[in-house]
């Protein structure tokens, strides 16, 4: 049985330009599904058990973290304007259920990600990398895609927004994003093309242009497990280490 999930765009810090809000409908994939790129065909009922258990655990914690109000600083690397997120987007445990999308042109790159409603960026692990987690999936490479195109710190994407930032002398804007975990994501903020929906049937894609993405060169992933067993509107999209 698939599981749709209606995504409404509405204007947010982060938009590229002022358009009208729209919405559209993508199939959402269980983790545990053999479409999913977290598939394990040697899982036991006693793994997916235990992965179900932890990914509770974790959701009482944030959701007790959150009503003591607690956060974390974004450590010594961070620059001053770096901001939280009570959410992860690390780990297999993090994240029932993921979705399938395209970022860039000719030709667009496949990959897949955690819907996060707590997040207005959408971010990915992009080449090169400086320092990032391992994934079973393609790194998202910009040089290879027409449409992505490098916010510049004039834009007023940039300099309207507190949580970005530049760093001379490249003259591009930045992002830094940590969370409860200080797991974090530090890269560029582009515009990109994404594409939901089924390629087979044209009638159900969505195209989104001059969409606002976080081109992480430098992540850390400190979840437990996630390295051993690899795992991104107003709803954001997380990465997942696949």
């Amino acid at each position: 049985m698939a599981i749709v999930l209606t995504i409404s765009s509405l204007p947010s810090s982060y938009s590229a330009h002022q358009a009208p809000p729209i919405s559209f409908q993508t199939s959402m994939i269980h983790r545990s599904s053999p479409e999913s790129p977290l598939y394990n065909p040697n899982a036991t009922p006693a793994n997916l058990s235990r992965m179900a258990a932890i990914a509770a655990k974790t959701r009482r914690t944030y959701i007790a973290r959150h009503k003591a109000g607690h956060s974390v600083d974004g450590g010594g690397w961070a620059h001053p304007d770096a901001y939280t997120s009570p959410m992860t987007p690390f780990g297999i445990y993090q994240g029932e259920y993921i979705i399938r999308y395209s970022i860039g042109s000719d030709p667009p790159t496949e990959t897949y990600g955690i819907p996060d409603t707590g997040s207005n960026l959408i971010w990915l692990q992009c080449l090169p990398c400086y320092r990032c987690y391992t994934q079973n999936i393609k790194y998202f490479d910009p040089a290879k895609s027409s449409s992505y195109s490098l916010i510049s710190c004039n834009d007023k994407i940039c300099t309207r927004n507190p949580k970005a930032h530049c760093e001379p002398p490249d003259g591009y804007c930045h992002y830094n994003l940590t969370y409860v975990d200080k797991s974090m994501t530090s890269g560029n903020l582009a515009t990109e093309t994404l594409t939901f929906g089924d390629e087979n049937s044209p009638s159900h894609m969505a195209q989104l242009y001059d969409m606002v993405i976080g081109c992480g060169h430098y992540n850390i992933d400190n979840r437990e497990g996630s390295r051993t067993v690899p795992r991104r509107t107003r709803t954001g999209i997380r990465a997942t280490a696949c």
